[in-house]
């Protein structure tokens, strides 16, 4: 609908989508994390994040207990 425009630091990822770079996207979660935790000890999960992300933000893979789409294993095989 409208022609694409490109920002400095932006990536196209595998899934066609238009990204931040890892490193805003963990100060991005961890903001917004440290918000929630101001008012609620919810659990957090990062779905279809990478592990990279949910390690720089300080959660526990093994946290995970959604229904992403997320492999598991995949993503600890990542962080090894």
């Amino acid at each position: 609908m409208f022609p694409l425009k490109m920002f400095p630091g932006y990536k196209r990822s595998k899934s066609g989508k238009y990204s931040f770079i890892e490193e805003d996207r963990a100060e991005i979660f961890s903001f917004i994390m440290n918000e929630i935790r101001k008012y609620s000890d919810c659990p957090i999960a990062l779905c279809k994040e990478s592990a990279s992300v949910w390690n720089k933000v300080g959660l526990p893979l093994s946290k995970c207990s959604c229904a992403c789409q997320l492999d598991s294993l995949n993503m600890t095989a990542q962080t090894g």
